[in-house]
């Protein structure tokens, strides 16, 4: 018995499958349209990488290397950023040039005017702020201080901490202008002397 041909079957269509492909609508796209498309979107995706270097720009080429605050001018660093809080009080962070350069827990100050309790001479002041810089301390901490540095209207006091737990990150405080503010500084110790030359340029 001969084996039947399908395509000799009546229920059978011969169909040509390139038409079964082709898509339902076709928009032809001018060469030109789509080379700018290229162009947007790549550039589109530059401006994501290199956003937190452009804010950091951005807020020096508005505000200068500066900031006023209380009749006291308080330098911002290039790199940096900053903003007077609710607080009133200082707040600077640390952005990078590209979001590739993002580290967890970006380094951060700030700085406002000391709490000094009434009837105190500024040596008890400063002891007892020392006091309790170290019994806010835990196990995990390395407490060293206090340092001083300067004289008169440029003295300042500073105690700093380091983490057994993160041995790349620190902690410091430092009172100034004769322990009428107060600054402290989280993050990288690659920074730390950053906060240092901040806190010695207030004037």
């Amino acid at each position: 018995m001969a084996e039947a041909n399908s395509s000799d079957s009546p229920y059978t269509l011969n169909v040509n499958t390139s038409w079964l492909t082709r898509p339902l609508f076709s928009i032809a796209v001018p060469q030109w349209a789509r080379r700018a498309l290229q162009t947007a979107t790549a550039i589109a995706l530059c401006g994501v990488i290199v956003s937190p270097g452009l804010v950091m720009l951005g807020w020096h080429a508005i505000y200068g290397n500066s900031m006023q605050m209380r009749g006291k001018k308080v330098p911002v660093p290039f790199g940096w950023i900053a903003d007077i809080g609710p607080d009133l009080g200082v707040h600077m962070m640390r952005l990078p040039f590209t979001a590739f350069q993002i580290r967890s827990g970006e380094s951060s100050m700030f700085m406002s005017q000391a709490s000094w309790p009434r009837g105190e001479s500024k040596e008890q002041f400063y002891e007892s702020w020392e006091k309790a810089n170290w019994n806010l301390s835990d196990n995990q901490e390395i407490v060293s201080g206090p340092l001083r540095s300067g004289t008169g209207a440029s003295e300042t006091i500073c105690m700093q901490s380091s983490y057994l737990r993160e041995p790349t990150r620190t902690s410091a405080s430092c009172l100034l202008l004769q322990g009428k503010w107060e600054a402290q500084f989280w993050g990288d110790k690659s920074d730390l002397q950053t906060f240092f030359t901040v806190v010695r340029g207030v004037e």
